[in-house]
C-alpha cells in the first residue's frame, strides 16, 4: 500500500515521495516527534528476510559516508534524510575520484564492521535497494558510472 503526502506512519508525518524501487518506495517525512526530517524506506511486498538483515548491517555501521538508521517498523526503516540534488553526469575526473574515494572509503567500513560487502556486491552496486546506506551522492556516482559503462558497451557493439 502506497503513502501520499499528509499521511501518517506511527509518529511520522508524510512530506513528499523521494523514489521508488523493487522493494518499495522512499519517502521524505517529518518525525513529530523530535521535529527533524527523515526518509522513510516502506516495503512493498513480502521482503521480511532480507529487510531484516538491511536493518541490522545499517545500523551496526557508523561512517561519515554512510546514512544513519533510526527507527525501525514491521515494514519499514527510518533513515537518516540526506539533502541534496541528483548528480548528474558526467563528472570531471578530479570529482569522480573524489566521490569514488568516499565510496570505498564507506564500503571498507561496511565490510570491516558486518561483511556487508558481499551483500552489496552480490545484489549489484547500482541496485537503488543497496545505495539506502550510502550518502546520496556517493550512490549517484554509482548509477552514473553503471549508465557509463551501459553506454560504452552499447557503442562497442
Amino acid at each position: 500500500m502506497s503513502l501520499s503526502a499528509g499521511e501518517r506512519l506511527g509518529p511520522y508525518e508524510i512530506v513528499s515521495l523521494i523514489g521508488s524501487g523493487g522493494m518499495g518506495e522512499v519517502w521524505k517525512a517529518r518525525d513529530t516527534r523530535l521535529g527533524r526530517v527523515v526518509a522513510i524506506k516502506r516495503l512493498s511486498g513480502q521482503h521480511s528476510e532480507r529487510f531484516e538483515q538491511e536493518a541490522r548491517a545499517v545500523a551496526a555501521l557508523n561512517h561519515p559516508n554512510i546514512c544513519q538508521i533510526h527507527d525501525v517498523g514491521p515494514d519499514y526503516l527510518v533513515l537518516e534524510y540526506i539533502d541534496g540534488k541528483p548528480l548528474r553526469g558526467p563528472v570531471s575526473v578530479q570529482e569522480a575520484v573524489r566521490l569514488a574515494i568516499q565510496i570505498a572509503s564507506a564500503l571498507e567500513e561496511a565490510d570491516a564492521s558486518v561483511g556487508w560487502l558481499e551483500i552489496i556486491v552480490r545484489s549489484g552496486l547500482a541496485d537503488a535497494n543497496r545505495a539506502v546506506a550510502l550518502r546520496r551522492e556517493a550512490s549517484e556516482v554509482l548509477a552514473i558510472l553503471a549508465a557509463s559503462r551501459r553506454t560504452a558497451a552499447d557503442r562497442s557493439h
